[in-house]
């Protein structure tokens, strides 16, 4: 049964490993997301991840 890790799991390396450890099969960053909107869009820059933005928000891309 797929399950989910979610609370005081702090952003970084620790859902990636989470999931690689194979402890939950998804991880909820809701709270993150809440306190800094932008995160995901920093950690996709640390990892080296390329994101598409859509043509209208090309200048907002601050990341």
């Amino acid at each position: 049964m797929p399950g989910c890790g979610l609370g005081l799991i702090a952003p970084g390396g620790g859902p990636a490993a989470i999931v690689a450890n194979g402890r939950a099969d998804i991880v909820l960053i809701g709270r993150a997301m809440l306190a800094e909107p932008a995160w995901p869009l920093r950690a996709a820059k640390a990892l080296g991840a390329k994101v598409d933005w859509p043509v209208r928000y090309e200048r907002a891309n601050f990341v």
